[in-house]
Formats: structure tokens, sequence, C-alpha cells
């Protein structure tokens, strides 16, 4: 996969995992958990989260709870991509994954069609053809079509910016540069005031919104070259904050992403000034940057 549709790969997973989560689904992902090594190695499929939510109220003390498992894959075809076989249609994994949804995000839908479409693989009959419903059309679900399109709207705003693998403006070069700030953590110990706690620091999340203990995070940035001193840049990012209350497999995962634009301001040094445009869980937000975002 090339750096351009992993990218996008990247952020399709982020806002489905925040569509979910608005929709009142507590999400884990799956590839964190203790538990996957082991499914590996008996030759299980894992999907990219698990997601459920509570369907009635407790009684006796029970409660029921609607558990399923998303699979997410960005594709700028649809068509193509839902001709193709893939793992996750599979007999096999729609055995292991009795509820399996197949989340596929395009930026370039059908006229009247949604960015977010989704396969309910564990109903697929064997041999059939795949068929896409809008996911806030998919029934039992509970997600509403305001929700998707508040997300669709960053899809259609952002992609296009990022570009594709067939070639963006005329002229333009992307970087050989899929920049990364490697998982980075910081901890405190002993009698710290609330304020020295470290916390999650990412574009898109306000500052000190999560804190503990412990914050870790991780974050991957792309840069296109449009003309030697203009460039734009995308970004995805995520981390996590924990220590006095939950584990790390137990806390929440806080992620943002968003795109922007450099200006080559000084040639010589090699300094860069530009805008970046950030969503994170809660709100979007701009900034204005000199030099690296990076720290």
């Amino acid at each position: 996969m090339d750096d351009i549709n992993l990218l996008k790969g990247r952020m399709s997973e982020a806002l489905v995992e925040g569509i979910f989560k608005r929709a009142q689904y507590m999400v884990a992902r799956v590839a964190r958990e203790t538990q996957v090594s082991a499914l590996m190695r008996t030759g299980q499929s894992v999907p990219d989260f698990v997601v459920w939510k509570a369907l009635d109220e407790p009684s006796l003390g029970h409660r029921s709870y609607l558990l399923l498992a998303i699979e997410v894959k960005y594709c700028a075809t649809l068509d193509d991509y839902l001709r193709r076989e893939t793992p996750a249609r599979s007999p096999e994994v729609a055995l292991q994954w009795p509820e399996l949804y197949e989340i596929v995000v395009t930026d370039r839908p059908e006229i009247g069609r949604s960015c977010f479409q989704a396969v309910h693989v564990s109903i697929l009959p064997p041999g059939a053809p795949p068929s896409t419903l809008d996911l806030h059309l998919v029934p039992g679900l509970d997600i509403y079509r305001r929700t998707v399109e508040e997300y669709e709207g960053l899809v259609r705003e952002v992609f296009p910016i990022i570009g594709s693998r067939n070639g963006g403006s005329a002229g333009g070069d992307w970087a050989r540069r899929l920049g990364g700030r490697a998982p980075a953590r910081r901890a405190a110990r002993g009698d710290v005031p609330f304020y020295q706690l470290p916390f999650i620091e990412l574009r898109g999340i306000a500052v000190a919104r999560y804190q503990d203990e412990n914050a870790a995070v991780a974050e991957l940035e792309l840069r296109w070259n449009a003309t030697p001193r203009w460039a734009l840049i995308g970004f995805l990012g995520a981390g996590r904050a924990w220590g006095s209350t939950t584990k790390f497999d137990d806390a929440d995962t806080a992620s943002s992403w968003g795109a922007g634009f450099r200006y080559l301001i000084a040639r010589r040094l090699g300094i860069y000034m530009g805008v970046d445009l950030a969503k994170g869980p809660e709100e979007t937000a701009i900034y204005i940057q000199a030099g690296s975002a990076w720290r």
C-alpha cells in the first residue's frame, strides 16, 4: 500500500471509531488487547476493533448488550474493491465473528451515497457479490444520519487535499517523507501537582484534557510538496493516559487528525511556517505553526 492510501486508511479507522463513540458505543481496539497474540497463533482473523452498547435497563442485575466486530477499509473506487475477495469476507471469518461489519470509507461515493458504507459480512451468502448500505441506514445500529454527515464532511474536505496514488495537482511531487513521531511516553511519580501530570499532547486535543500518571502518544504526518516552497500535509495521532484509576489496556484512546499547509519562509535555514486544521474527539482547532509541530 502506498503512503497516501496508508494515511487515508489510518484516518478512516479513526473516523469510524469516532462515529461509533458518538452513537454511544464503547470501543476497544482489538489489536491492542493482550489476547490478540493467542488468537493469531490459533489462526483466527482479528478485526480492527470491537464495539458494544447496552440494549436495555438492568433487570435482576443483568442487562443485554449488542456486540459487533468492525473491520475498516479505505478505497478510492468502491466497485473495484467490492469485486475483490478479502479475508474479512471469507466464510471462516464470518463463523469466528458472528456479527462482523466491514465499513468501507471512500472519498468518491456514487451520487446520493455516503462516504461510509457497510457490508454485513456475517449474513453474506457464500459466493454472492457483496452489497453495501450507507452506515446510517444499517438496521439495528442506531447511528444517526446527522452524525455520519458530520464525519462525511471531513472526508470530502480533507481527503482530496491529501491526494491519491493516481496523482494530485499538476507538477506536484509527494515528498519522500512519511514522518512519524515514535510512540513517546511520559510518567510522573510521587506527590505531583495535578497541573504537572503528563497529558496527551496532540493537535486537536486541548492541553491537559486527558492526563494521568502516565501518557503516551504516537503521530503520523505525510507532506506533499506542491511547489518548491508550498507543501500540503495530512496528519493522524492517537494517545492514552492511564495510571491512577485505569490500566493501559483499559484506558480510552484519544485520536485526532487533520490537514494543513506549509510555506518555506527561510529557504537557506529550511524553516517552514503554516496553518493546521485539527479534529479531535470533542473539538476542531486551528494552529499556526513555525518550524515543526513536533517538539
